[in-house]
């Protein structure tokens, strides 16, 4: 008698498929291998520190250049970032600091930097990393400030009878720094150009000096660095201190200077095989070393074009002034009686049609702004010979090829005519000019494809 087959799954239940196990298994493989490889990942956090980051063959030394501000301070900072790198690659890193207020603390910093004794270049300043730029160093990261935004102020006090710089004459005593400051030398030297004034220097502290001296009637007006948002620093407590009071009104600001920028880090051209390891190793410092040396990741160089046109007109200013102010500490530039010739080269950014018989030119170099003024005629004899004859008996060429047409201008003296009154440096070349004179101002169509 046949018998009916006993259900194995009373319950009425599908039994499970092979796919259904399949699945299973795999959600299992994949979740044992997701913490395996999270704990993995928890663990290298942890020892990847104790770890040198490369075996990469590295110069048995490697001398960190920094030029530093206040070496007291900074010194111990840096110490720890080379102590850090040196573990990290088992190689030996070595400080090599020059404080910005020792005697040719520039000079002697880019002399290093042209003989590449500095493999990791801190420049901190404009002109140091404008030397590093020269001698082919690569960028790695830039370097932080003390505020956002740093400008050199000419201040003076409340109570003072000096109410711009108009007011500034060969009499007035200016407190500065030396020539190794770009804040406290070389951009007042610069914003007061055409102005005669004694320059009266300051030991460092610079800032704490130059104030004490305003503040006790040494001088008639001090040079300055003003900002805002200053770090809780002590060091910074002065900037601060003089920011809040500048706020306040109890001094008075009678010139402000562009904004100063950082320096930044470089790799020496020396290392150029070596360059993306050390890059990899600057960049991947922990946070808070890297904050205490100064600079930020993921930042692009600097522009640091007006400071090289800065630092070539100053340096034609000083040279033109009666007495050499890199060595004596008393000294008047008197260059309303002995105006220094000047090479000026840009582009016109504005055209102003006084009268019938003069017109304005605006022409922007890459450190500064420049009136010109010529006569019809002379300027429609230049168009001619830059854009042909064919425009001749009109200005319309000027109008039209703007962005074609490059200003220069060659050993010519800025004018004190009573036309060229006012702050910006001019050029005057509508009366009683000799040919070889107009000649000196030239202009040149930009080849755009060049």
């Amino acid at each position: 008698m046949r018998r009916n087959k006993i259900p194995n799954n009373p319950g009425g239940t599908k039994p499970p498929t092979s796919t259904s196990k399949d699945l299973a298994f795999w959600i299992k493989t994949i979740s044992f291998v997701s913490v395996c490889l999270l704990a993995i990942a928890a663990l290298w956090f942890f020892i990847r520190p104790l770890i040198p980051i490369s075996s990469t063959k590295l110069p048995d030394k490697i001398t960190i250049g920094v030029l530093m501000i206040n070496k007291k301070n900074e010194e111990p900072n840096y110490d720890e970032l080379k102590n850090y790198l040196s573990k990290q690659s088992n190689t030996q890193f070595v400080l090599d600091a020059v404080a910005i207020t020792d005697e040719n603390a520039l000079k002697t910093a880019q002399e290093k930097i042209a003989k590449k004794e500095w493999d990791i270049a801190f420049t901190t300043e404009p002109f140091t990393s404008i030397a590093a730029i020269n001698e082919g160093y690569f960028f790695v990261a830039r370097m932080s400030q003390a505020s956002p935004l740093l400008q050199t102020a000419i201040i003076v006090r409340n109570d003072s009878a000096i109410k711009s710089l108009d007011n500034i004459s060969t009499s007035t005593k200016l407190a500065m720094g030396d020539s190794n400051s770009v804040p406290f030398y070389y951009m007042p030297i610069y914003d007061l150009y055409g102005k005669g004034f004694k320059k009266i220097s300051q030991q460092a502290p610079v800032l704490v000096n130059s104030i004490k001296a305003l503040d006790n009637k040494l001088v008639d007006a001090a040079a300055v660095l003003y900002g805002n948002n200053f770090k809780d620093l002590e060091e910074l407590r002065p900037l601060a201190d003089l920011s809040k009071k500048i706020n306040q009104g109890e001094y008075r600001v009678i010139s402000l200077s562009r904004p100063i920028v950082p320096g930044s880090v470089y790799i020496s051209p020396k290392l150029k095989d070596e360059k993306n390891f050390l890059e990899k190793l600057l960049l991947e410092v922990p946070v808070d070393i890297r904050s205490k040396a100064k600079y930020e990741v993921g930042q692009r160089e600097e522009d640091y074009g007006f400071f090289k046109g800065l630092k070539k007109r100053v340096d034609t200013i000083l040279d033109c002034a009666p007495d050499n102010p890199r060595t004596t500490n008393v000294y008047d530039l008197n260059l309303k009686e002995k105006p220094c010739p000047e090479d000026v080269e840009g582009t016109i950014s504005g055209i102003r049609q006084s009268d019938s018989s003069r017109i304005e030119l605006f022409v922007k170099s890459i450190s500064t702004e420049y009136r010109v003024f010529l006569s019809p005629t002379a300027l429609i004899e230049k168009l001619s010979k830059t854009f042909g004859s064919q425009n001749q008996g009109s200005l319309e060429a000027l109008y039209s090829n703007l962005d074609k047409i490059k200003v220069k201008i060659s050993k010519v003296s800025p004018s004190k005519t009573p036309k060229c009154e006012g702050q910006m440096t001019c050029f005057d070349f509508t009366d009683g000019l000799d040919e070889s004179t107009k000649s000196r101002f030239q202009l040149e169509k930009i080849n755009k494809s060049a």
